[in-house]
């Protein structure tokens, strides 16, 4: 449990309570659920901080929790984004392990609004033509993580047309297949903001 010098015990922030950060909360613990599923969701709990007023942390299921409180928020947009930063900092310094992590460059990505989107952000890869992307509005991460795997068919572009190498064979003008340009191929796929595991994004890459 966190440890609070002088301070009473937390207690759980009841449902209703808080309507804009439960939203958030719930929309966060999809993603904790599709990145850890072994996790038990993340909770508000509330230290009494005057007589009418509790300071709020986003906390582990066993109460545990780091960094600063939630602050009073207008909208669902800065209460998505303020939940889901104090959640990264719960789990990141509770678990000790990054989260959540960009598969696509095995990074640790951030929070960002975009546009009146809260979405994780991830920094990109080191190299050129890799470069900084969002990965999933907030609450979506299990989208990207369910996209199915191709099949050896499916990555290929005249299989997945739904034509074979019989049609070179059969062509009546000559065709020639050329190799496609990886820098480039990545370049699209971190466009699209598809797995390369996918059907579009195995022909998007290849």
């Amino acid at each position: 449990m966190r440890a609070f010098f002088d301070r009473s015990e937390p207690r759980l922030v009841l449902d209703g309570e808080h309507p804009l950060w439960d939203e958030a909360l719930a929309a966060v613990n999809r993603d904790l659920a599709a990145t850890l599923p072994d996790q038990r969701p993340l909770r508000l709990i509330a230290y009494p901080e005057c007589e009418d007023l509790d300071e709020v942390y986003v906390a582990l299921s066993n109460g545990e929790a780091h960094g600063s409180p939630l602050t009073p928020v207008r909208s669902a947009v800065e209460a998505l984004m303020a939940v889901a930063d104090a959640a990264q900092d719960t789990v990141t310094e509770r678990l000790w392990r990054a989260w959540p992590v960009c598969t696509v460059h095995d990074l640790g990505m951030h929070p960002r609004d975009v546009d009146g989107r809260p979405s994780w952000w991830c920094a990109g890869g080191a190299r050129r033509g890799d470069p900084a992307h969002i990965r999933a509005a907030i609450g979506e991460l299990d989208a990207v993580r369910r996209t199915p795997a191709p099949t050896a068919s499916a990555a290929s572009p005249a299989d997945a047309s739904g034509a074979g190498p019989q049609v070179f064979a059969t062509s009546a003008v000559p065709l020639r297949v050329l190799p496609a340009d990886p820098d480039e191929g990545r370049r699209r796929l971190l466009q699209l903001q598809v797995s390369a595991r996918s059907v579009l994004g195995a022909l998007t890459l290849h």
